[in-house]
């Protein structure tokens, strides 16, 4: 897939995807900024600097001026934080293009940060937090990376305590933004119907006179995961729930792990599509499940591999027992090789048919700008992936799924911690 680096002469670094079929562009600006660069005081800032950065600039003075711009074109504006990255997005009709890399810009560049604004966006936040309390779905993730990470970056939430939204000052996004924002820092990304020369140059002229951050570009090591093994091996949340959500898994290689593609493979074998293992076996076979998957979270210095799902709370023993003899199983002996063309196609497709969208492009080049200073295109990615065997995707196996150290996150009314934990051990 055709693609184009740049680097601005403060650091900035550029990507470009052009494709030309496409009838949109997709403008994104990326900060090594997340939950993983903050201490326990600071748990929250990331996000929080995230929603406060739609709240106005000097040119844009409020939220409803930058809503506007880009409702009355069509488009879509948004933003993420996540562990290790904070992204700011526009989606346009091509013909649009740089009005939405403007307002972006904008907005990176130019955030007032007015202490009233602050102030109402506390109550939203901390509304947001409780939204995903109420969530069991998405809440079993927090549960369980704090089981699985304890008291570190890791293991805590991107949204943050309540405590310390209801505390973070006007001071504390000000040295922030200067410390994680800086140029040497930032990825400008574009994806979709453009043309180069002209985005190039304004991105020079937006972006060119932002100054290098205080934080100096930090590799992998500037970022410590440690080894965390809890004393509990089930991690319970008490609600009143219809199912009971869970999360087991464990810890895994992180994106530079040579065990990386073959965990990828493991996790479309358990997990990916409607003839996994887990969707035939517990789905399927057991009706026990609406919903089941397995995946990998690969992040600079840690990673884990996941098994979700949700059931009924009276069969969540059996469910987990279950899901217990299909790890032992996959551990223990090599998939076929028909299995193992299957999961190779599998992961081939879905990535191919990500990049067809712009979303897709951007995420897939620009997240490797941002972590890795360096692009591998899809199709080295594939042929790396084309190489793992079965022998190394039960090896992989083999090394995640140990009794000592899976872990389970549930969130239901009952807890059956010791039932659950006694399920565990059985895995060998």
């Amino acid at each position: 897939m055709n693609f184009s680096r740049h680097l601005l002469t403060n650091g900035v670094r550029v990507v470009f995807v052009p494709m030309l079929e496409a009838q949109t562009v997709l403008v994104q600006v990326l900060a090594g900024a997340g939950s993983h660069y903050e201490n326990k005081k600071q748990n929250g800032l990331s996000h929080f600097l995230e929603h406060l950065l739609f709240k106005g600039t000097r040119k844009r003075p409020s939220s409803r001026i930058i809503a506007e711009e880009i409702d009355r074109i069509g488009g879509e504006i948004n933003a993420f934080t996540d562990k290790e990255q904070t992204g700011y997005w526009a989606r346009v009709e091509k013909r649009y293009g740089e009005l939405a890399l403007d307002v972006i810009a904008d907005l990176y560049l130019n955030p007032l940060l007015k202490q009233e604004e602050i102030e109402k966006e506390r109550g939203v936040i901390l509304q947001e937090a409780a939204m995903y309390r109420d969530m069991p779905a998405a809440y079993v993730w927090d549960v369980f990376e704090k089981l699985l990470f304890g008291e570190q970056a890791a293991g805590r939430s991107i949204v943050g305590e309540d405590e310390n939204i209801k505390n973070f000052q006007r001071k504390d996004f000000v040295q922030y933004l200067k410390k994680f924002y800086g140029s040497g820092n930032t990825v400008v990304a574009v994806a979709g119907n453009f043309q180069e020369e002209i985005f190039l140059k304004k991105i020079k002229e937006l972006f060119g006179g932002k100054k290098i951050s205080t934080r100096e570009k930090k590799s992998a090591k500037m970022l410590p995961i440690k080894n965390f093994k809890s004393s509990s091996k089930v991690a319970f949340f008490s609600k009143k729930t219809d199912q009971a959500q869970f999360v087991l898994g464990a810890p895994a290689g992180n994106m530079f792990s040579p065990m990386r593609y073959a965990e990828k493979l493991l996790a479309v074998a358990l997990g990916g599509g409607m003839s996994s293992r887990l969707f035939l076996n517990i789905r399927e076979k057991r009706g026990l499940c609406y919903h089941i998957s397995a995946g990998n979270e690969q992040n600079l210095t840690s990673g884990y591999f996941h098994i979700s799902a949700g059931v009924n709370p009276a069969k969540l023993p059996l469910a987990v027992a279950l899901i217990g003899k299909e790890l032992q199983k996959i551990k223990t002996q090599k998939i076929s090789s028909v299995e193992l063309r299957k999961i190779k196609e599998y992961y081939k497709g879905k990535l191919l048919m990500s990049l067809e969208s712009p979303t897709g492009a951007v995420t897939f080049f620009a997240n490797q700008e941002l972590y890795k200073g360096e692009i591998e295109e899809e199709t080295v990615l594939l042929e790396k992936v084309e190489q793992v065997s079965a022998e190394e995707i039960r090896q992989a196996a083999e090394r995640i799924f140990s009794v000592d150290q899976l872990r389970l996150a549930v969130i239901t009314e009952q807890n059956k911690g010791q039932a659950l934990a006694k399920i565990l051990e059985k895995i060998k």
